[in-house]
């Protein structure tokens, strides 16, 4: 494991937060997260980062 690394494992409503943080990060509107439930917030930062991912290879 590389020196630094936390192996910190997160509760649920950490884990919830964590979500709407990095959503936040990337520009997501915080006032439009407030009308999504943690399971589309979570589908919205997993689509979000395939995206990203994605144009950096140069498929997008």
């Amino acid at each position: 494991m590389k020196e630094g690394t936390s192996t910190k494992v997160l509760t649920k409503k950490e884990d919830k937060e964590y979500d709407r943080r990095k959503l936040i990060e990337l520009g997501v509107d915080p006032e439009f997260l407030k009308f999504l439930s943690d399971e589309q917030a979570r589908e919205l930062l997993k689509a979000m980062l395939y995206l990203i991912t994605k144009s950096q290879d140069g498929y997008v």
